[in-house]
């Protein structure tokens, strides 16, 4: 046997030990995932490929060691986990709290789900997917001036955390970056920011404001889907499109200006927006998608440019007396 298989042995919660022969190399995608009664496993020297979550809510073991042979760990590896890394390996190193590449660029798993404030070092560029996932007593995170990418679910569900600040060189937030982080009300987004992943605010509850840097081009689907607080936001001229469910349910949002950059709103974009009174929607908008007003009973007005009358009511048939 060479390969142990993605999911091999996945919610199997009653295996307790594990012995891997010599002969494998590869430890595959959630292999050992929600095996919370695993209380140790042996990875032998021939293994050179651990995937991603590889070991997630494995929160009865206490102590794994990274053999040398190791060469690539996949993100979110340890999720879940309250573990001790002893790493042999020379790609490799940790500290208390996470797992690294060997040059401390890229962080590829937090260990200890009890964890409660943290500080990324400095030098580290890249949080993988799912590297907090569910580190749901999380509370501080300091993120280093290094930081340019914040991987898929890379904080999904961190319920704890109240307030983030992203470094001044931060590109890329990933899909469910910040997804279900219930408590989170403030977050503030540099203009290095230049994508914004689908879902990565969504269910981000506590969520009162955010403002979108112009260096971003489109609002993703949902983006902010749930953010039942979300009094205002600011969409930049920059943006040219409103993905599926973008505003899905921001029940406290009442006023939204779309910008003259915007050419598609997508179905559901501001569906169950129930504080909704007015929004105003530019000639350049060429596309609104099925439902994207729909279960809005405050919407009473929808500012139009003038003699686009016809066209909007094309694109609205079932808002043609709020156009205003």
């Amino acid at each position: 046997m060479k390969s142990i298989g993605a999911g091999a042995f996945r919610n199997c919660r009653s295996l307790q030990r594990v012995a891997i022969p010599n002969s494998v190399t590869n430890i595959g995608d959630g292999a050992f995932s929600l095996c919370q009664s695993l209380q140790s496993v042996n990875i032998p020297d021939s293994v050179t490929d651990i995937g991603d979550m590889a070991f997630y809510w494995c929160s009865a073991m206490e102590t794994v060691r990274i053999p040398k042979s190791v060469k690539t760990i996949g993100g979110g590896v340890f999720a879940e986990c309250d573990i001790e890394l002893e790493v042999s390996s020379k790609h490799f190193t940790a500290d208390e709290y996470c797992l690294f590449d060997a040059k401390k660029q890229t962080l590829l798993s937090c260990c200890r789900k009890q964890v409660k404030n943290y500080t990324v070092p400095e030098g580290v560029t890249s949080i993988r997917d799912r590297a907090f996932y569910k580190c749901g007593r999380l509370q501080n995170i300091t993120l280093p001036q290094s930081l340019q990418t914040i991987g898929e679910g890379a904080f999904f569900k961190c319920s704890s955390i109240r307030d983030i600040t992203l470094p001044q060189q931060t590109a890329i937030i990933g899909d469910d970056a910040f997804s279900n982080c219930s408590s989170l009300k403030g977050i503030r987004l540099p203009q290095s920011v230049m994508s914004i992943g689908k879902n990565a605010f969504s269910g981000c509850e506590e969520l009162q404001s955010a403002t979108i840097p112009d260096s971003v081009t489109a609002i993703e689907k949902g983006t902010f889907f749930g953010c039942t607080a979300l009094l205002s936001i600011a969409i930049p001229n920059s943006v040219t499109s409103i993905g599926d469910t973008a505003f899905f349910k921001c029940s406290s949002l009442a006023n939204i200006t779309i910008p003259h950059s915007v050419t598609s709103i997508g179905k559901d974009a501001f569906t169950q927006c129930t504080a909704l009174q007015s929004i105003t929607i530019p000639d350049s908008v060429k596309e609104i998608g099925d439902r994207a007003f729909s279960e809005c009973p405050t919407l009473q007005s929808i500012f139009i440019p003038l003699g686009s009358r016809e066209k909007f009511e094309e694109l609205l048939p079932y808002d043609k007396e709020k156009l205003v």
